[in-house]
């Protein structure tokens, strides 16, 4: 007996197929997104961004920060400082790009650490700018001393394709216009057989056939 496969089993195998196949290139393109801060002299640790998928738009930040961070980051607020942060991405055959921002240090501690990183990234999900902000109430004399508790959204701006321009509908308006430019119409730069040749094609035709038909025997 012929063996056919069932509809359903092929679909099944289709679609386990394109899972696979999306699951190898979700993985080839997966960045990681390292963030770090700058409190004292030097940039350090701050935390992971995290990505639903390889194409989100949003993303968490896994971050573990102890008290010391916020005493620094008062401190930097005390004397107007500006709260660094850098962001690189790494892709898995070890190519990084780094971008870096700022925001008022007061603003952030007065505003309970609520911040959001803006991250704009090329075709390839590498960091090409890094946008930082906070509050945008003004800092005031307030002083308090707060534990380190961030609150981060994180956002990811990807190049979008503009509108293919109509190329086909340009040349041809630019044609036109020579053309007019020329004192010359469109019809006119056809060819004689090119404007009638279905009238002269079956004439052409009917006159071989008459001639067939009328040639004369030859006699036997």
């Amino acid at each position: 007996a012929k063996f056919e496969p069932r509809g359903d089993i092929t679909m099944a195998a289709f679609s386990f197929i394109l899972l696979i196949t999306a699951l190898a290139i979700s993985h080839a393109n997966a960045i990681t997104y390292t963030v770090e801060h700058k409190l004292g002299a030097k940039f350090e640790p701050r935390g992971e961004i995290i990505l639903k998928t390889a194409s989100s738009s949003h993303g968490t930040i896994d971050q573990n920060l102890d008290d010391n961070a916020a005493d620094a980051l008062r401190a930097l607020s005390r004397s107007k400082g500006q709260y660094l942060v850098r962001v690189t991405s790494t892709d898995e055959q070890g190519h990084s790009q780094t971008a870096q921002g700022f925001v008022s240090a007061c603003q952030l501690y007065q505003s309970g650490f609520k911040d959001t990183l803006r991250l704009y990234v090329d075709t390839n999900g590498h960091v090409q700018a890094l946008g930082v902000s906070s509050s945008t109430k003004p800092c005031t004399n307030e002083d308090k001393k707060r534990k380190m508790s961030f609150k981060t959204s994180v956002v990811l701006t990807r190049p979008s394709t503009g509108p293919v321009p109509d190329t086909d509908a340009f040349v041809r308006e630019q044609t036109r216009k020579m053309q007019q430019s020329n004192g010359e119409q469109p019809e006119q730069q056809q060819g004689f057989f090119a404007k009638y040749w279905m009238y002269i094609v079956p004439a052409m035709l009917l006159f071989n056939v008459l001639t067939a038909v009328n040639a004369p025997q030859p006699a036997k």
